[in-house]
Order: C-alpha cells, then structure tokens, then sequence
C-alpha cells in the first residue's frame, strides 16, 4: 500500500516536471495603439486553465482564441512500433500598449493539473504615435463647455489616404472614472446601409461607423466617423487622454496600385503592407456644477430641455378597468431619461398604480413609457398633468414640463347582490303602468310572484334524453374548442424546443459544407452562426446584437468563458466578410473554432437545463 502510494506521488511529479510553459510576442518594439501578438505555449498537457491576465494594466487585452496542439507518431524500426505523443495547447491574445515608455508584459500565472506555473517576462518598447500626410484623426466636441449629467456629443473622424487593412481605434477616455460614454443613438443613420461598419470599442461598447468623404487641408480624404455620448460625473476641467487608430497600410514600394480604402480583395503580403498608429487632437472639457439654488426637491439629474405628452386609452371607463397610459418624452437625449414614479404623482387616493414601472422604449430625441393604472371612484374625472424636473443649459435655470390633464368618463360599478346571485334581481312591486299588447307579447315581471310551475311548464318538452342532450352539448363543444386552443398555443413552444435541440447538430452539418477555399466562406459561416443561435436561444429577432446573444446566453446558464468565446467567434466572422482573403484567422481555423464554441455552449446550456431540473 505505502509502495504504491510513493510510485503515484513519483509520477505525478515526473508528469509534472514535463510541462512547461512559454510566452512569445511577434514585436517587441510598437507604438502606442498598435496591437502585438502574445502566445503562450504550453508543452505537456492540452486542457490548462485560463491564464491570469489581471497584471496587464497597461495594455488592452483581446483574446484571440485558443486550440490545443497535440500530435502523435507512430514508427516502425527493426520490427518494433514506436509511439511518440505530444500534448500541448496554445493562448493568443492581441495587447495593445495604452502608454508610451518601456513596458512589461509580466509573468503571467497558469493553473495546470493542480499545479501553479509561470511565464517569463518580456519586455516591450511603446513609442509615441505620430502623424502622417496620408492619415489624420480628428476628434470634435459639440460644446466645450457643460453642466454635471449634461450629455454632449464627440464625434471622431478618420481621414484615409491610402489602402488600409485591419484597423483598430484605441480610446483611452472611455475608462475615464469622470464620464459616462454611451453610443449615440440620436445620430442619423444613413439610407445606403452599404457604408455602415459596425465596430466594437473597448468595453464591449458597439457604435456604427459611417464611411463617406471629406476636405482636410485643402486635401480630398476617404472617412470613417462615428459619435459618441459624453457625460460628465463631477465638476472640473476633464481632459480627454489621447486617442489613437492603428492599421495596416500599403507601403510607398506598393502604392502604384488601385486605391481602393478599407478592404482590398489581394493578399495580404508583409512586403506590401505596413503598421501605421494615427495620434488624435487633444481635447478638454470644462464642467461646471450644477447650482444648488431654487434645485427642486424631485430633480433627479436630469440636464437639457425637454418636453412631456401623456396620452390613455380608453377614455370611458367603469371603477377598476385599466387604462393604458402612454407617456412620451422629447429632447435631445430622451433615451437617458428615467420618468419619475407614477405612484408620487398621482393621487392614491383616485388611482391604483402599480409598484413597478415599465421600461421605456425608443432612442434620440424620443422616448416613450407604457404604464396602466386604474380608477377607484367615479368622481375621477382626469387624468392629472404629470411632471419633469430638469436643468436647462440654455436658461441656466431649473425647470419643469408638464403634460395637459387628460379628460375621462368614469362610471359606477353595480353592486352585486344576493338576489342576483339567485337571479331574483332587484323586487319591482308594481308592473310601472306596462300594460299587456293584445295578441303580442305579454309584459315580464321580475318579482317573486312571477313564478310558475315547473311541472306543468314543461308538459310539453321532450324526453329527459333530448333534453340533457341540449343541455349539455353546448359546454361539450365548449371544452373542445378551448382544448384545440390550448393544443394550438403549445404547439409553438413544443417546436422551438425540438428546434433547440437539433440546432447544434444542424450547425455541424453546414460547417462540414463550408469548404476552407470558398469565396463566400466567411459569410455562410456568419449565417450558420446566427441561425444556430436564434433556434438554440429560442430568440425572434431578424437582427441579432451581441447584446441580445450575451444575454440570452447568460439567462440560459453558459459560462462566461463560453459566452466570451462565441463573441469572438462571430467578431472575427464579420472581420472576415469585410476583408476576404486577408481576414485575421483564416476561414479553416475559424470553422474550428466555431465549431468548438458551439459545442461548448450547447453542453453548458444543456447542464444548466439539468440542473434547472433537477431543482
């Protein structure tokens, strides 16, 4: 027993002592903005835990994936088989510098069969970037002045000289504790959908960039531009740290050829094309407090000049129906304003207000909330003006919209009673002056006298067969056609979840169609994809953002590491059907990649729905 004890502590350690880790960079000498290429290699075993990355401050990190590097060989000399096995797996990420000076990627800490092991260090030099004739970034705020919470609006614009392949911008604002960055959505979006470049900025946060042209120095440029929302936390002078974009560009040796920016359809050679890191302009804002005199007691940070309407339906009502109100609110950013609650300011004594209030819905100037409440009285005759508490800029002033009351009609709700129950009804004493219509139909009276006889009543009706028949036929046929309706609204349900179910093995089946050389590789392989997530997230949308896959993978429990891994997948596909031939993975790796993404995802998904079960 102690024998074999020491034998398995003896080759744990041997196994042990055969894994080794190394970390490799394709430069060492880059310029601020621009991306290199950190491997780290694992000899020895092909399932190492994540390495810890966390150190990296002063580097953007973009994981680029991983695959495992295992190979095996058999031989055969002087009779004998030999064979020879390899297990390895192997990181890529892309770093980008976020300052000039000497850098150090430090060593980087994996975790390996209970085991902790570590890389080297490497030292990386980070220039300053600096402008070129051909490139020019330009940042423009729409005022340099503004109050706390008051959005105001960046534009960036790239003016583009010369071919460029794979670029990539570099904002180190956005983590700028002193603001808030949102994408502009009251931005207009362009009729010709063809020149809309959808990027992703550090953060996960996703703008539209619009291709088109423009004058710069008296020069004519190819641009790319987007905006972006700013909004300040606190007072002071925020001065914005320097914005770059990094690309590869043609080579002066090359640059006889066509111009044709963004993605050229060649291949990508290393003696025809070269890195370039565009610096922006410099940029500060000033932010001046908010004034505490005459600020009203429901501001709630609310800065610009905006405007209510309330709208409800029906208008007619009876004690308790619901109304709908339908509340729209105006103004150059309506998509960041939350609307105060209902319950303060309707009276609760006139309406019943629930305690939760629906999320509004739309973006730009507008903004429109849904909520139902309910009349207690009818001495309700309107729906009361609402109000909107926000500092105006223009005024310097605080202010408040108010919508119009909306006129209702409020009736009474008829108290049930006992004899309704028994369906007496009210007693009427006198028959109210009604006489009887010779030969026609005689007055109905409605008090306890007016009943007659049963018995001799029903003399003249068939048997007791016909009539339970009659009687009871009619909820007979109403149990059938609410049972085809309960049938009819399962039906859907039970469909989307066979469709869950097959999705992955209908995504294997397209990825072995795609061949490694199609022309349209790329974008069959985004189509498999998206389509493979629709069915498994059970998602309705024809567009899908990777908002709305991050979180359905989420609500269904795949990892993180999962949900990060399929992100990337479906980035370096739209990477792909831009730039063809000289896409960043070639479309043989990507379809592995996606393929063991959705393998991932699809056992997470069904371990979660496991466990969701077994609770």
């Amino acid at each position: 027993m102690i024998l074999t004890a020491f034998f398995a502590l003896w080759a744990g350690r041997v196994l042990a002592a055969d894994i080794s880790v190394n970390a490799v960079v394709d430069q060492q000498h880059v310029s601020v903005g621009e991306g290199l290429m950190l491997q780290i290699q694992v000899d020895g075993n092909d399932s190492p835990g994540a390495p810890d990355l966390s150190a990296l401050s002063d580097f953007k990190v973009e994981s680029l994936g991983g695959q495992q590097n295992s190979s095996s060989s058999i031989s055969f000399i002087n009779g004998q088989i030999s064979k020879v096995s390899h297990e390895g797996y192997v990181f890529n990420y892309r770093l980008t510098p976020r300052r000039a000076g000497q850098l150090t990627i430090p060593a980087l800490k994996l975790r390996i069969a209970g085991r902790d092991y570590f890389t080297a260090p490497i030292d990386i030099l980070a220039m300053p970037p600096r402008e070129l004739r051909d490139f020019k970034l330009r940042l423009h705020l729409e005022k340099n002045t503004c109050y706390v919470g008051e959005p105001v609006r960046l534009t960036l614009t790239w003016y583009i000289g010369r071919d460029v392949k794979g670029f990539n911008f570099n904002l180190p604002f956005l983590r700028n504790d002193k603001l808030k960055v949102r994408a502009d959505s009251a931005a207009s979006t362009p009729v010709n959908k063809a020149n809309i470049i959808n990027l992703t900025l550090d953060g996960g946060l996703e703008v539209a960039a619009r291709k088109g042209t423009g004058l710069l120095e008296g020069r004519s440029f190819t641009t790319l531009s987007f905006s972006l929302v700013l909004i300040p936390r606190q007072a002071g002078t925020i001065r914005l740290a320097q914005a770059t974009v990094s690309a590869k560009t043609l080579a002066p040796q090359a640059r006889s050829r066509s111009f044709s920016p963004f993605f050229n359809d060649d291949f990508f050679g290393r003696s025809l094309y070269q890195s370039v890191v565009v610096p922006g302009n410099s940029l500060e804002l000033i932010v001046k407090p908010l004034p505490t005199a005459g600020r009203p007691a429901d501001f709630n940070g609310l800065v610009g000049n905006y405007s209510l309407l309330v709208l409800a339906v029906p208008r007619k009502v009876r004690v308790g129906d619901p109304i709908t109100l339908t509340i729209q609110v105006a103004g150059p950013y309506a998509d960041y304003v939350h609307l105060p609650s209902l319950r303060a300011q309707l009276p609760a004594r006139d309406f019943k207000v629930p305690v939760e209030m629906a999320a509004g819905e739309g973006q730009g100037p507008l903004k429109t909330f849904t909520q139902t409440v309910r009349v207690r009285h009818p001495g309700v005759t309107s729906i009361p003006p609402l109000s909107l508490t926000f500092f105006n800029p223009a005024t310097g002033r605080y202010e408040t919209a108010h919508s119009k009351p909306v006129p209702l009609q409020v009736s009474a709700n008829r108290v049930v009673t006992a004899a309704d129950a028994q369906g007496l009804g009210p007693v009427i004493s006198a028959k109210q002056g009604i006489k009887e219509a010779g030969g026609g139909i005689n007055y109905n009276y409605d008090t306890v006298d007016a009943l007659v006889n049963e018995e001799k009543a029903a003399a003249g009706v068939p048997g007791r067969f016909v009539v339970g028949a009659v009687v009871g036929l009619p909820p007979l046929f109403y149990l059938l056609v609410l049972l085809i309706m309960a049938l009819r609204c399962r039906w859907p349900a039970f469909n989307s979840r066979r469709a869950a179910r097959n999705a992955y093995q209908m995504l294997r089946k397209e990825l072995r169609e795609i061949k490694p050389l199609d022309v349209k590789g790329y974008e069959r392989l985004s189509k498999a994809l998206t389509r493979y997530l629709r069915l498994k997230l059970n998602l309705k949308q024809a567009l899908l953002t990777n908002a709305d896959i991050r979180e359905a993978l989420y609500r269904r429990g795949v990892g993180d590491e999962e949900v990060k891994r399929m992100l990337e997948v479906l980035k370096k596909c739209e990477a792909g059907v831009y730039a063809g031939s000289a896409a960043p993975v070639k479309l043989e790796n990507l379809l592995a990649m996606a393929g063991e993404a959705a393998r991932k995802i699809d056992s997470g998904s069904r371990q979660a729905g496991g466990k969701r079960n077994e609770n």
